[in-house]
């Protein structure tokens, strides 16, 4: 997934980023810089929003709108606002912040199908 794959690493790897240049790492927020990590972390969450959101119109058994508004309010709130916030700020507590939202966002997307399967 999208915010797995890209933005759990880069923001975990945002909130090493000392320690890792002491080691002379080469991760994102290292080789890219700040600035354009977070470019990379919005763009990539973005994607996953609107990604989400059709596939939970797509494949929703019943009250596809219902599924697709329901992706579009969980990925809101857990990815979209965390990551706008962090794109303004660029500082290690907002991308913890969105690091720590976003490890809910299987979790919830998972009751979300099962809701949906239940209601079926």
């Amino acid at each position: 997934m999208c915010w797995e794959g890209a933005v759990q690493n880069i923001l975990a790897d945002w909130t090493d980023k000392d320690l890792a240049q002491g080691l002379h790492a080469k991760t994102i927020p290292i080789m890219l810089g700040i600035q354009k990590s977070a470019s990379l972390v919005l763009i990539t969450l973005t994607g996953a929003t609107v990604l989400m959101i059709f596939l939970f119109w797509l494949y929703s058994p019943i009250w596809e709108w219902v599924a697709a508004l329901a992706a579009a309010i969980t990925c809101s709130y857990l990815l979209l606002i965390p990551g706008i916030k962090l794109y303004l700020a660029q500082d290690r507590d907002h991308a913890m912040a969105l690091f720590n939202k976003a490890s809910y966002f299987p979790l919830v997307l998972l009751g979300i199908v099962l809701g949906l399967i239940t209601a079926a």
